[in-house]
């Protein structure tokens, strides 16, 4: 009984601090499978918000390296993921006829109000 009050209060104050709480409900609609643990449209859709100006298939290619960590250390996928969120994740793209180098963002760290702030729940 007390985890649950604990829970509870940790997601009020979350949430008074602008995370969007998702239910089990809510957010089992969105993934295939328990395993997953990264929401990909949420995540689709911040690359798209956060890098208009990088092409779709660039934009397709960051998150399909973000999904597909190269490592089966989980302490070095951890520190890839980091990398990406906190540096962006490194893609090339033809654009006129040359290869061109950029990188697409994860998180915006200037306005985070361009950020989607999620409390998920197990229970409530």
């Amino acid at each position: 009984m007390q985890e649950d009050h604990i829970e509870k209060l940790n997601i009020q104050l979350l949430e008074e601090q602008g995370y969007k709480h998702l239910s089990p409900d809510e957010w089992s609609l969105e993934r295939q499978d328990l395993t997953e643990v990264i929401l990909k449209e949420r995540l689709a859709s911040a690359i798209s918000k956060l890098n208009p100006s990088v092409p779709q298939d660039a934009q397709e290619q960051a998150l399909k390296q973000v999904l597909n960590l190269s490592s089966q250390n989980l302490e070095e996928n951890n520190e890839i993921f980091h990398q990406y969120l906190t540096e962006g994740v490194d893609v090339e793209y033809l654009k006129e006829g040359r290869m061109q180098g950029d990188k697409v963002y994860l998180a915006d760290f200037d306005n985070i109000k361009n950020n989607d702030f999620l409390v998920v729940s197990s229970r409530f």
